[in-house]
This record gives C-alpha cells, sequence and structure tokens, in this order.
C-alpha cells in the first residue's frame, strides 16, 4: 500500500536519510560529489529541515507498505499568490516508474486546488533527467537560471511552471 503523509518536525531524521541516499544516488550524472556533500549540508541538516517546518514549507513522506521512499516539500503562495512552489520532491530511484512521482505532483495539484494556487513552480538541474518527467507530465521550461550557492557551487536549473487545468 502507498501512503503520503504530512511530515513534522520529528520525521527530520527520515527526510535526512532519504535525501542522503537518493542524491548519492541520483545526482553523480552531473553534479561533483563535493557539491552534492555541500548542498546536502546546506538543505538537509536537521536544524535547517527543522527551521523550514517551523516557518512554513509543508513536508510529505511517501511510503510504500510503511517504509519510506520518497518525500516532497512545498510552499503555498511562493514566490507568488497563485503560484504552489515544490522546493523538493524525490523518489528513491529504484523506484522510478511505478507512478510514485506522479502521486506527489497529484498531492500537489489537490493542495494548489484547496488554496486557490492556479499553477506549480519549481527548479530542477538542467541536467537532471527529472526535465523530462517534468516535461511529460505537463511543465513547461519558463527559463534557465544559475544560482550562486556558496562553496565555490552553482545550481543551474531550469525554473519549470505547470498550469493547473480549471475544472
Amino acid at each position: 500500500m502507498v501512503t503520503i503523509r504530512q511530515a513534522d518536525r520529528k520525521d527530520v531524521h527520515i527526510i535526512n536519510r532519504l535525501s542522503h541516499e537518493i542524491w548519492n544516488k541520483t545526482f553523480l550524472d552531473f553534479i561533483s560529489q563535493e557539491q552534492i556533500d555541500y548542498m546536502l549540508d546546506w538543505m538537509y541538516h536537521p536544524h535547517v529541515l527543522k527551521e523550514e517546518i517551523s516557518t512554513g514549507k509543508i513536508y510529505y513522506i511517501l511510503e510504500e507498505n510503511n517504509i519510506p521512499i520518497g518525500y516532497m516539500s512545498i510552499e503555498i503562495n511562493y514566490p507568488d499568490v497563485e503560484l504552489l512552489r515544490i522546493h523538493k520532491l524525490y523518489v528513491q530511484p529504484e523506484k522510478h516508474g511505478n507512478g510514485y512521482g506522479r502521486l506527489l505532483l497529484n498531492k500537489a495539484i489537490e493542495i494548489a486546488k484547496e488554496t486557490n494556487c492556479n499553477k506549480l513552480h519549481l527548479n530542477v538541474n538542467r541536467g537532471n533527467k527529472a526535465v523530462d518527467f517534468y516535461k511529460k507530465f505537463g511543465f513547461r521550461i519558463d527559463k534557465s537560471e544559475d544560482i550562486k550557492i556558496g562553496g565555490g557551487f552553482f545550481m543551474n536549473d531550469y525554473i519549470m511552471i505547470y498550469d493547473i487545468p480549471s475544472k
């Protein structure tokens, strides 16, 4: 059975563990191990995750038979009103192709509709094969951006938008 549940501060260890497992299996094709380590500490340190949960980012954990296999982080009305921002969306690579990413995106759409947001908004590394996943789902590339993140590293991303169909 597959479930998606909202995470809270006591779940940060699960998100931290999943992020380390997923990132180290997924990103070496297009960013260095040094950048992966830097970004994991910057974005997934337990203190950072607790702070994010306390200040408006909403995390969800995807579970298969009660075993965490993915997660998503969203923020409502960010950066603009009527936009639901997907900050993070990851599924264990060995679970790709089973519809789990689609389940998380559908959860984001459900929340967007409940909160009167009409678009999903996210960043994805230009070298990430997830770009094709998002395009297939219906996202479009809005623009490219290179974000200086410190440590001499950049995130070379696409900003992608999904227009939520009206009823």
